[in-house]
């Protein structure tokens, strides 16, 4: 008897919890999201979540997420008052048709949803988007917020939001680094539908709502203001810097106009990101490029990539033609981007890792290193410059042939590299073969992306015996090749690898931003191969026929390379290039210089390069 009253009580007291279960298996198991339909017609929204910062190495902030104020409107109650209209231009201080633009997008949407239902659940439909709050502007002032907030009699039907504004403090210097955030209506459709469905806007949101009332979300525009990476760290760190948004509903009072914003799922934060980039010294790499000049006097478009030749650290990235990532931030300065897009100068190439370039002279440490290394000469071993190597084929010559009528005479290795003497390596491609020089080139970084963690880098082309299109390769074409001209071209932070293998004792890296790249691996160079090369770009700028010699590069004690890339023969214009480190025995820093039609490597961009090696060597610890 006294056991059967206890089942009884028992059943009683668990029948509840039962009950309970059961609803939770209905809702999440058999029918997810079927409670969230309520919310939806409720005004769902989202709650912002602050993305991570971004920092360089000395914690000083290059991008962060600051509070704003976001403006949405119930269309219904805003339509009621004409007057609303007019008070809130006023206030805003924007155009009409900027505002006519924003309703129009909203109707839109709205006939677009209608479009999709059946004919007889239009008007439902119609009657609640119209009581639903969408989004309308964006950052609007802290004055204007106010205004709204307090005078609400004036302002019915708008919603002010707190939300979130990405800034850029140090503007163009370092933009290619940080990059920029765009809005998500701003992709293209099938960008927008792939991360949609792989849940970039909705993530966390499974347990709360389903698949249907994301795209019902979507569909309204909830989504379109999600700040999405376009460029640099924010978008190849993006999976770290990312924050997660929260869902919220509204609970609003037509009556009254009181509003409570309620919680379903808390934001999460997104990580901040620490940089190896030194931003004092990007500010002043900015200004040194910034004074760039060819030798034909104009100003030129000039780029620098300052390292650790040791770990392949990024120190500074830089380019004299940039732009300021604050301009395609909502509200976007689209008179700023439209004169972006349309600058002959492109500042939004990030040219130190997507250019397709020619690199000229520089290569000749490429092409030294594969002779050394495969056999085909030795350290003591002499060419003559007599000016012209083979007379009947045409772009044999030495420079200084074309130049001042003149030769070099006997050489060895370094000093063909201290000279830059084309004949010297004219005689190398005679004695070994293309696929020789390929290998070695390809081991040295070129041909093939670095990894830089930068977005979309270029691998540059370099030919190779084994592809199909050379099978009529010429003898005058690995000629030109063996000092850097024909097909090959590269881009920036390519040749910054090879001049860190050299200056780090044989070891390749790659080349970084976030602090904690990958580790270095040894190439399994000579250490006679590295002595000889390391002589020759020693002298280029100490010896007495260095092409850098009449620069203040001397004073830093480098070491290095110029080069001169031709692109267009006819009319005799070159790329200036400089790739080298300091100091010349114990390498701190590496260092690569682009002037973009710039001319002579030695007059344009060793004098650029010294600059910024002082600057470096004034404040970098001995290692």
């Amino acid at each position: 008897m006294e056991r059967s009253r206890v089942l009884i009580v028992a059943s009683l007291l668990l029948l509840p919890l039962a009950g309970l279960e059961a609803r939770i298996l209905w809702l999440q198991v058999l029918h997810p999201g079927g409670a969230a339909g309520d919310l939806v017609n409720r005004s769902i929204d989202l709650a912002p979540a602050p993305r991570g910062r971004i920092l360089d190495r000395a914690g000083r902030v290059l991008a962060e997420d600051v509070w704003s104020f976001d403006l949405h409107v119930v269309i219904e109650e805003f339509e009621k008052r004409p007057s609303a209209r007019a008070d809130l231009l006023v206030l805003l201080g924007r155009p009409p048709a900027e505002l006519d633009a924003a309703l129009e997008e909203i109707y839109r949407r709205i006939e677009k949803l209608m479009s999709q239902r059946p004919e007889r659940e239009r008007p439902k439909i119609f009657s609640r988007e119209r009581k639903t709050p969408y989004p309308l502007f964006k950052s609007i002032t802290k004055e204007a917020a106010y205004a709204i907030e307090t005078r609400g009699e004036n302002f019915p039907g708008l919603v002010v939001r707190e939300g979130l504004r990405r800034h850029y403090p140090y503007r163009d210097v370092g933009a290619h680094v940080v990059g920029y955030l765009g809005r998500a209506s701003g992709l293209k459709r099938e960008q927008f539908q792939e991360l949609l469905e792989k849940g970039y806007f909705s993530e966390g949101f499974d347990e709360l709502i389903g698949e249907e009332e994301v795209e019902l979300l979507a569909r309204r525009g909830l989504f379109d203001g999600t700040m999405t990476p376009r460029d640099g760290v924010e978008r190849t760190h993006d999976d770290r810097l990312r924050g997660h948004p929260g869902l919220i509903i509204l609970e609003r009072d037509p009556a009254t106009g009181k509003k409570n914003w309620v919680g379903l799922a808390p934001p999460r934060q997104g990580e901040d990101v620490t940089l190896s980039i030194d931003i004092e010294l990007q500010k002043d790499l900015a200004a040194i490029l910034g004074e760039a000049r060819g030798e034909d006097g104009q100003a030129k478009v000039a780029s620098a990539i300052v390292a650790d030749p040791e770990t392949g650290a990024i120190l500074a990235l830089q380019s004299s033609a940039s732009f300021d990532p604050n301009a395609f931030i909502p509200p976007t300065r689209s008179d700023q981007v439209d004169a972006y897009l349309k600058s002959p100068q492109n500042p939004l190439l990030n040219r130190l890792v997507k250019s397709d370039i020619v690199l000229g002279s520089i290569f000749k440490i490429a092409t030294s290193i594969a002779a050394l290394e495969k056999g085909h000469v030795r350290p003591q071993d002499s060419f003559l410059c007599a000016g012209r190597y083979r007379p009947e084929l045409p772009g044999t010559n030495c420079w200084i042939w074309n130049k001042h009528g003149g030769m070099h005479g006997e050489v060895k290795l370094a000093e063909a590299l201290e000279q830059s003497c084309n004949c010297y390596f004219y005689a190398l491609g005679d004695r070994m073969p293309l696929r020789d020089v390929a290998e070695w080139a390809s081991r040295l970084g070129f041909g093939e992306r670095t990894g830089i963690d930068l977005p979309a880098e270029w691998g540059g082309k370099l030919p190779r015996p084994d592809e199909k299109r050379y099978a009529r390769w010429r003898p005058g074409d690995s000629y030109s090749l063996y000092i850097g001209q024909h097909e090959l071209t590269v881009t920036p932070v390519q040749v910054l690898k090879m001049i860190c293998a050299v200056a780090n004792g044989g070891s390749a890296v790659t080349p970084a931003l976030a602090m904690g790249g990958p580790p270095p691996r040894s190439l399994g160079l000579k250490p006679s191969t590295l002595a000889t090369v390391r002589e020759g770009l020693k002298a280029v700028v100490h010896g007495e026929r260095g092409t850098a010699h009449q620069t203040d590069l001397r004073n830093v004690d480098a070491a290095g390379k110029t080069g001169s890339a031709t692109f267009n023969a006819r009319e005799h214009k070159s790329h200036a290039w400089f790739a080298g480190y300091a100091p010349a025995d114990k390498p701190r820093f590496a260092i690569v210089v682009l002037v973009e039609d710039g001319g002579s490597g030695g007059h344009t961009a060793a004098p650029l390069a010294a600059k910024i090696a002082a600057r470096v060597m004034a404040e970098a610890p001995p290692k």
